[in-house]
Protein backbone atom coordinates (compact mmCIF):
# COMPACT_ATOMS: atom_id res chain seq x y z
CA UNK A 1 0.00 0.00 0.00
CA UNK A 2 1.26 3.47 -0.83
CA UNK A 3 2.02 5.63 2.19
CA UNK A 4 2.27 9.28 3.05
CA UNK A 5 6.03 9.69 3.30
CA UNK A 6 6.03 12.70 5.58
CA UNK A 7 3.33 11.54 7.99
CA UNK A 8 4.24 7.91 8.45
CA UNK A 9 7.92 7.38 7.84
CA UNK A 10 9.85 10.49 8.78
CA UNK A 11 9.39 9.95 12.50
CA UNK A 12 10.32 6.26 12.30
CA UNK A 13 13.38 6.26 10.14
CA UNK A 14 16.85 7.53 10.83
CA UNK A 15 17.33 9.99 7.99
CA UNK A 16 20.52 9.71 5.98
CA UNK A 17 22.01 12.23 3.61
CA UNK A 18 20.88 11.64 0.06
CA UNK A 19 23.67 10.84 -2.35
CA UNK A 20 22.82 11.02 -6.03
CA UNK A 21 24.53 8.10 -7.82
CA UNK A 22 27.13 9.61 -10.16
CA UNK A 23 25.58 8.11 -13.27
CA UNK A 24 22.21 9.67 -12.42
CA UNK A 25 23.76 13.09 -11.87
CA UNK A 26 25.41 13.63 -15.27
CA UNK A 27 24.56 17.03 -16.70
CA UNK A 28 24.03 17.65 -20.39
CA UNK A 29 26.96 20.04 -20.53
CA UNK A 30 29.46 17.27 -19.81
CA UNK A 31 31.31 15.84 -22.81
CA UNK A 32 29.65 12.80 -24.35
CA UNK A 33 32.76 10.75 -23.56
CA UNK A 34 32.09 11.00 -19.85
CA UNK A 35 28.75 9.29 -20.35
CA UNK A 36 30.48 6.32 -21.95
CA UNK A 37 33.61 6.17 -19.84
CA UNK A 38 32.26 3.54 -17.47
CA UNK A 39 31.00 1.32 -20.30
CA UNK A 40 34.41 -0.15 -21.15
CA UNK A 41 34.70 -3.81 -20.22
CA UNK A 42 32.07 -6.11 -18.79
CA UNK A 43 28.39 -5.86 -19.67
CA UNK A 44 27.65 -2.81 -21.79
CA UNK A 45 24.97 -1.61 -24.21
CA UNK A 46 24.88 -3.32 -27.59
CA UNK A 47 24.51 -0.13 -29.61
CA UNK A 48 26.20 1.84 -32.36
CA UNK A 49 28.12 4.48 -30.38
CA UNK A 50 28.29 6.89 -33.33
CA UNK A 51 24.53 6.80 -33.84
CA UNK A 52 23.84 7.13 -30.12
CA UNK A 53 26.22 10.08 -29.90
CA UNK A 54 24.36 11.84 -32.71
CA UNK A 55 21.02 11.31 -30.98
CA UNK A 56 22.42 12.45 -27.66
CA UNK A 57 23.86 15.65 -29.12
CA UNK A 58 20.58 16.34 -30.94
CA UNK A 59 18.66 16.12 -27.66
CA UNK A 60 21.21 18.24 -25.79
CA UNK A 61 21.01 20.90 -28.49
CA UNK A 62 17.23 20.87 -28.38
CA UNK A 63 17.24 21.33 -24.62
CA UNK A 64 19.69 24.22 -24.74
CA UNK A 65 17.60 26.00 -27.37
CA UNK A 66 14.32 24.95 -25.70
CA UNK A 67 13.08 23.45 -28.97
CA UNK A 68 10.57 20.62 -29.09
CA UNK A 69 11.64 17.28 -30.53
CA UNK A 70 9.52 14.95 -32.66
CA UNK A 71 10.55 11.30 -32.62
CA UNK A 72 9.38 7.75 -33.09
CA UNK A 73 9.64 5.87 -29.81
CA UNK A 74 9.61 2.10 -29.38
CA UNK A 75 8.62 1.13 -25.82
CA UNK A 76 9.59 -2.30 -24.57
CA UNK A 77 6.11 -3.85 -24.53
CA UNK A 78 4.06 -1.62 -26.83
CA UNK A 79 4.01 -0.66 -30.51
CA UNK A 80 6.07 2.27 -31.71
CA UNK A 81 4.40 5.68 -31.65
CA UNK A 82 5.20 9.22 -32.70
CA UNK A 83 5.93 11.58 -29.81
CA UNK A 84 6.64 15.27 -29.37
CA UNK A 85 8.72 15.89 -26.27
CA UNK A 86 10.21 18.76 -24.30
CA UNK A 87 13.62 17.64 -23.06
CA UNK A 88 14.13 18.53 -19.39
CA UNK A 89 17.25 16.52 -18.58
CA UNK A 90 19.50 13.74 -19.87
CA UNK A 91 21.23 11.19 -17.67
CA UNK A 92 22.81 7.74 -17.70
CA UNK A 93 21.82 4.69 -15.71
CA UNK A 94 23.62 1.34 -15.84
CA UNK A 95 25.41 2.36 -19.01
CA UNK A 96 22.27 3.44 -20.85
CA UNK A 97 21.35 7.02 -21.76
CA UNK A 98 17.93 8.40 -20.86
CA UNK A 99 16.09 11.67 -21.02
CA UNK A 100 13.44 13.03 -18.70
CA UNK A 101 11.01 14.90 -20.92
CA UNK A 102 7.45 16.19 -21.02
CA UNK A 103 5.51 13.99 -23.44
CA UNK A 104 2.72 15.78 -25.29
CA UNK A 105 1.04 12.45 -26.04
CA UNK A 106 0.90 11.25 -22.42
CA UNK A 107 0.57 14.73 -20.88
CA UNK A 108 3.22 14.08 -18.22
CA UNK A 109 6.95 13.81 -17.64
CA UNK A 110 8.26 10.50 -18.93
CA UNK A 111 11.67 8.82 -18.97
CA UNK A 112 12.77 7.72 -22.42
CA UNK A 113 15.65 5.39 -23.18
CA UNK A 114 17.49 7.21 -25.93
CA UNK A 115 18.43 4.05 -27.83
CA UNK A 116 14.69 3.42 -28.40
CA UNK A 117 14.17 6.85 -29.92
CA UNK A 118 14.30 7.05 -33.73
CA UNK A 119 13.88 9.69 -36.43
CA UNK A 120 14.63 12.61 -34.13
CA UNK A 121 13.63 15.99 -35.55
CA UNK A 122 14.12 19.35 -33.85
CA UNK A 123 11.00 21.47 -34.36
CA UNK A 124 10.67 25.23 -34.58
CA UNK A 125 8.25 25.22 -31.66
CA UNK A 126 9.72 26.21 -28.31
CA UNK A 127 8.92 25.33 -24.71
CA UNK A 128 9.88 26.29 -21.17
CA UNK A 129 11.14 24.01 -18.42
CA UNK A 130 8.97 24.64 -15.34
CA UNK A 131 10.82 26.57 -12.66
CA UNK A 132 9.73 24.01 -10.07
CA UNK A 133 11.31 21.08 -11.94
CA UNK A 134 14.30 19.72 -10.02
CA UNK A 135 16.06 16.59 -11.27
CA UNK A 136 17.28 15.57 -7.83
CA UNK A 137 13.76 15.73 -6.44
CA UNK A 138 12.41 13.99 -9.53
CA UNK A 139 14.73 11.00 -8.93
CA UNK A 140 14.43 11.07 -5.14
CA UNK A 141 14.06 7.63 -3.50
CA UNK A 142 14.07 5.86 -6.87
CA UNK A 143 16.24 2.79 -6.98
CA UNK A 144 16.34 3.00 -10.76
CA UNK A 145 14.51 4.83 -13.52
CA UNK A 146 11.02 3.68 -12.54
CA UNK A 147 8.84 5.86 -10.38
CA UNK A 148 5.46 5.59 -8.73
CA UNK A 149 3.93 5.92 -5.29
CA UNK A 150 6.32 5.78 -2.32
CA UNK A 151 6.42 2.61 -0.25
CA UNK A 152 7.99 1.89 3.10
CA UNK A 153 10.12 -1.15 2.28
CA UNK A 154 11.18 -3.36 5.19
CA UNK A 155 13.62 -6.24 4.60
CA UNK A 156 15.57 -8.72 6.70
CA UNK A 157 18.89 -9.38 4.98
CA UNK A 158 21.48 -12.02 5.88
CA UNK A 159 25.19 -12.01 5.13
CA UNK A 160 26.91 -11.52 2.80
CA UNK A 161 24.16 -9.39 1.22
CA UNK A 162 23.63 -7.49 4.47
CA UNK A 163 27.15 -6.13 4.14
CA UNK A 164 26.46 -5.03 0.56
CA UNK A 165 23.26 -3.29 1.66
CA UNK A 166 25.11 -1.47 4.42
CA UNK A 167 27.73 -0.12 2.05
CA UNK A 168 25.38 2.13 0.08
CA UNK A 169 22.77 4.81 0.45
CA UNK A 170 19.80 3.36 -1.41
CA UNK A 171 17.24 6.04 -0.61
CA UNK A 172 16.90 9.46 0.92
CA UNK A 173 15.24 8.03 4.00
CA UNK A 174 16.70 4.72 5.09
CA UNK A 175 17.53 2.88 8.27
CA UNK A 176 19.78 -0.16 8.67
CA UNK A 177 20.00 -1.93 12.02
CA UNK A 178 20.78 -5.30 13.53
CA UNK A 179 18.25 -8.08 13.24
CA UNK A 180 17.43 -10.78 15.76
CA UNK A 181 19.44 -13.39 13.91
CA UNK A 182 23.20 -13.67 13.77
CA UNK A 183 24.95 -11.78 10.93
CA UNK A 184 21.68 -10.28 9.68
CA UNK A 185 20.32 -6.77 9.48
CA UNK A 186 16.99 -5.06 8.94
CA UNK A 187 16.66 -2.50 6.19
CA UNK A 188 13.90 0.13 6.05
CA UNK A 189 13.56 2.81 3.43
CA UNK A 190 11.00 4.91 1.62
CA UNK A 191 11.41 3.88 -2.01
CA UNK A 192 9.69 4.31 -5.37
CA UNK A 193 9.64 2.12 -8.47
CA UNK A 194 8.18 -1.20 -7.41
CA UNK A 195 9.34 -2.98 -10.56
CA UNK A 196 13.00 -2.23 -9.91
CA UNK A 197 12.63 -2.72 -6.15
CA UNK A 198 11.33 -6.23 -6.83
CA UNK A 199 14.16 -6.97 -9.24
CA UNK A 200 16.68 -5.68 -6.69
CA UNK A 201 15.26 -7.91 -3.95
CA UNK A 202 15.15 -10.98 -6.18
CA UNK A 203 18.84 -10.43 -6.90
CA UNK A 204 19.60 -11.10 -3.23
CA UNK A 205 18.44 -14.69 -3.60
CA UNK A 206 17.75 -16.63 -0.42
CA UNK A 207 19.50 -14.07 1.77
CA UNK A 208 16.51 -11.73 1.98
CA UNK A 209 13.06 -11.81 3.51
CA UNK A 210 10.45 -9.20 2.57
CA UNK A 211 8.71 -8.04 5.75
CA UNK A 212 6.70 -5.14 4.34
CA UNK A 213 4.72 -3.92 2.56
CA UNK A 214 2.48 -6.95 2.24
CA UNK A 215 1.77 -6.25 -1.45
CA UNK A 216 5.50 -6.36 -2.24
CA UNK A 217 5.92 -9.53 -0.17
CA UNK A 218 3.15 -11.23 -2.16
CA UNK A 219 4.65 -10.22 -5.50
CA UNK A 220 8.09 -11.38 -4.37
CA UNK A 221 6.78 -14.79 -3.30
CA UNK A 222 4.81 -15.14 -6.52
CA UNK A 223 7.93 -14.48 -8.59
CA UNK A 224 9.82 -17.08 -6.53
CA UNK A 225 7.08 -19.63 -7.18
CA UNK A 226 7.21 -18.91 -10.91
CA UNK A 227 10.96 -19.48 -10.97
CA UNK A 228 10.63 -22.77 -9.07
CA UNK A 229 7.95 -23.93 -11.50
CA UNK A 230 10.21 -23.60 -14.54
Amino acid sequence: KAIDVMDESAARLKLTRYVVPPDLNRMEEEPYGLHLAHMAGGVRPNTDPVLEREKFLTLVGARKKRRKVKMTYRPLNRPASERVVHVYHTYTYQGEMYMAAWCELRKEIRDFKIRRAEKLEILDQTYEIPAEFNMKEYMQNCIGVFRGEPYLVHLRVEEPMSRVIGEKVWADQQSIGESGGENASEFEAVMRGKQEILSWILGMGSQVEVLAPESLRREYLEECRKMLAR
